[in-house]
């Protein structure tokens, strides 16, 4: 399996925005599909997604992303983890 990581920054009003924007970004990946020597491959996502906390820094923020993308990854594709689901939210 391959993968690519990458970094979002958006501008949401609450942190139910969230939910909302990773469940349309879900969607995008799963109607992906590609050819490759005559074999189609279908995408996936892990995706981690929080929002800004009065004590982060860029350095705070993404490494909780991060964490969340990676804990969605356990899962086993196509997941989505947040502040809400998170397991554990310490950082």
């Amino acid at each position: 399996m391959v993968g690519d990581e990458f970094v979002g920054l958006l501008q949401l009003k609450s942190p139910q925005d969230i939910e909302g924007a990773a469940r349309r970004l879900k969607a995008a990946a799963e109607q992906c599909e590609i050819e490759v020597n005559g074999e189609k491959i279908n995408c996936q996502s892990a995706i981690g997604i929080t929002v800004v906390r009065s004590e982060d820094d860029i350095k705070s923020l993404i490494h909780r992303a991060d964490r969340y993308m990676y804990e969605a990854k356990k899962i086993n594709g196509n997941q989505i983890v947040s502040d809400a689901n998170a397991e554990d939210d310490a950082d």
